[in-house]
């Protein structure tokens, strides 16, 4: 770690819960002239990288949509309580932070996305409360961009976070576009969409590392509390980006804990934590100098 790779992208120790997928087979000598040409581009689009400071902070569902319910409680109002004292956190930290929402109205997760682009921030994260039919469930959950085939439950609670897609406010392609790559098509191009996506996925893999180690709220057990998923907004943005579900409001116990001021502060300090330790190694491969 704190080395760049060949393509000129800030590189990180392999991961268990990151693969890199195949993306090309063919004659090898066009190929490699393919890769020495995507890798010369590559190097142009992260010549600019820069250390993080801008944060998209998602609170999940809002308006008519009030996502998971227990008794009077609703996700939409705990999701939003929990990130506005996150966002209070991290503006205290030096963090430039961006609410999707600030106030109880409905967002499309389209509009969620786009708004994040707009904000041109370096980080996403998507607050969450889950729910199960097993009232026994509890603990965080932290979702990222599926590259593996997701297992069963993972599938559910991302269909479940989708229904809400509207087909015709379907977003373009998500990653910044590389001005010396715009004219390009064909093979080269999809390889460079390609490194781009897996090293987003990437970074995203470590986000959710970083935060899962850095939790100070209950947890499921370690081989399940990081997931991967077709999340529509972790899916469609332009920067490393991370769903956590911060509990289950289908329990009981858990759903009084999440209404408290003491564990949602509990809550927001282990994200905190997470986000900076992520940010201090990914500004550290940037420039190796820094402490």
């Amino acid at each position: 770690m704190g080395e760049n790779s060949p393509l000129g992208l800030p590189s990180f120790a392999p991961h268990p819960y990151t693969e890199i997928v195949p993306f090309y087979c063919g004659d090898p000598l066009p190929l490699k002239r393919l890769l020495i040409t995507a890798a010369a581009l590559l190097l142009a689009f992260a010549s600019g990288a820069k250390p993080l400071e801008r944060i998209v902070i998602d609170p999940g569902h809002g308006g008519m949509d009030k996502g998971a319910v227990y008794n009077s409680l609703q996700e939409k109002e705990i999701t939003l309580q929990i990130s506005k004292r996150l966002q209070k956190k991290l503006v205290d930290q030096g963090w430039i932070v961006f609410l999707t929402r600030d106030s109880d109205r409905h967002l499309s997760l389209a509009e969620r996305a786009q708004a994040a682009r707009e904000f041109n921030g370096d980080l996403f994260l998507s607050v969450h409360i889950n729910s199960s039919e097993d009232k026994r469930a509890q603990g965080m959950e932290i979702y990222f961009q599926n590259q593996l085939p997701p297992d069963e439950e993972s599938m559910f609670q991302a269909k479940r976070e989708n229904d809400d897609i509207n087909p015709r406010e379907e977003l373009e392609w998500p990653l910044h576009p590389i001005a010396e790559a715009s004219h390009l098509r064909g093979d080269l191009l999809n390889i460079i969409q390609d490194l781009q996506r897996s090293h987003r996925i990437h970074s995203s893999s470590l986000l959710a590392v970083q935060l899962t180690e850095a939790w100070q709220g209950k947890r499921k057990s370690a081989e399940n509390t990081i997931r991967q998923a077709p999340f529509y907004v972790v899916s469609n943005v332009n920067m490393p980006s991370a769903l956590v579900e911060v509990g289950f409001l289908s329990n009981q116990r858990e759903a009084h804990q999440l209404r408290s001021a003491h564990y949602q502060n509990q809550v927001v300090d282990g994200i905190a934590k997470g986000l900076k330790g992520f940010k201090e190694m990914v500004d550290k491969s940037i420039s190796p100098g820094l402490k």
